[in-house]
C-alpha cells in the first residue's frame, strides 16, 4: 500500500514523514496541487492523506475533486481541533485531529488498508529501540505518544508544536486548558530569583555618582533645555 500526503504546511509534512519513516511505509508528498497529477500517475497511491491546515490548499475541495475521479482512493483527513465538520466530509474515510499520535496514525491506516495492527506496532517498537539514526530523531515531537503530551513539551520548552502557534484563538484556549490541567510543577531552579534581582537593582540605584559623571549629566540637561528654550523664542 502506498500513501500520498497533500499539504503545504511544511512542519506538518515533516511530522507525517517522520511517522511513516518510523513505520517503514512508502510515502510521497505534494506541496502544491500542480504536483498531484504526476504523483497519482507514477506513484499510484492507494491512500491519500489531505491536510485541512494548509495555507493555500483547500483540503475538503481537494478530497472532493480526487473522489470524483472514481479511482477508489481511501482518504485520511487531518483537521484542527476546532474545525467545523459538515456533510461534505462524509466522503472522507478517517478524520484525524492533527498532530496525530503514532498509534492514532496506525489505527487510521489499518482502517483504510490491509495493514495489520500488530505488524505496524512491531515496526514502530523496533524503530524506537534501534540504535541506528532515524529520520524521526530530527523531529522530537514524533516521540510523543499523544498530542496532549506533544503540546506539553512545547509549553515546557522541550519542543515546538507547529499547530499551536498557527491555531485560532478558541483552539489555543482548548489546548492551554488541557495542557495546564496535566502540567507538572515548573522547575524554578533554572530561573532568576526575584529577590536577587530586586537587590541588584537597589544596589545599582544606590551607587554614588562620581563628580565627573554628575558634571556630564548636568551638561546634557543644559543642552536639552537650551534646545527647547530656542524653540519657544
Amino acid at each position: 500500500m502506498r500513501s500520498l500526503i497533500i499539504t503545504d504546511n511544511f512542519d506538518e509534512l515533516k511530522y507525517i514523514k517522520a511517522l511513516f519513516s518510523k513505520l517503514g511505509l512508502p510515502l510521497e508528498a505534494a506541496t502544491t496541487l500542480q504536483l498531484v497529477p504526476n504523483i497519482l500517475s507514477n506513484f499510484k497511491p492507494n491512500i491519500i492523506i489531505v491536510s485541512g491546515q494548509s495555507k493555500k490548499i483547500n483540503g475538503i475541495e481537494t478530497v472532493e475533486n480526487l473522489d470524483s475521479k472514481n479511482k477508489g482512493y481511501k482518504f485520511i483527513y487531518l483537521k484542527s481541533l476546532t474545525a467545523k465538520i459538515d456533510d461534505r466530509f462524509q466522503i472522507v474515510d478517517v478524520l484525524l485531529d492533527s498532530p496525530v499520535s503514532p498509534k492514532g496514525l496506525i489505527k487510521a491506516l489499518v482502517k483504510v488498508s490491509d495493514y495489520d495492527v500488530k505488524t505496524l506496532e512491531q515496526k514502530l517498537s523496533t524503530s524506537e529501540n534501534s540504535s541506528e539514526p532515524r529520520e524521526s530523531d530530527r523531529y522530537p515531537s514524533v516521540l510523543s505518544e499523544e498530542p496532549t503530551e506533544y503540546s506539553k513539551q512545547f509549553v515546557e520548552g522541550r519542543s515546538m508544536d507547529y499547530n499551536f502557534l498557527k491555531s485560532n484563538k478558541d483552539e489555543r484556549k482548548l489546548r492551554y486548558d488541557e495542557i495546564l490541567k496535566n502540567l507538572k510543577p515548573i522547575n524554578k531552579s533554572s530561573h532568576f530569583e526575584v529577590d536577587k534581582i530586586k537587590k541588584s537593582i537597589k544596589e545599582n540605584q544606590s551607587e554614588e555618582v562620581s563628580e565627573e559623571e554628575h558634571s556630564i549629566n548636568e551638561q546634557k540637561k543644559l543642552f536639552v533645555d537650551s534646545l527647547f528654550s530656542k524653540k519657544d523664542k
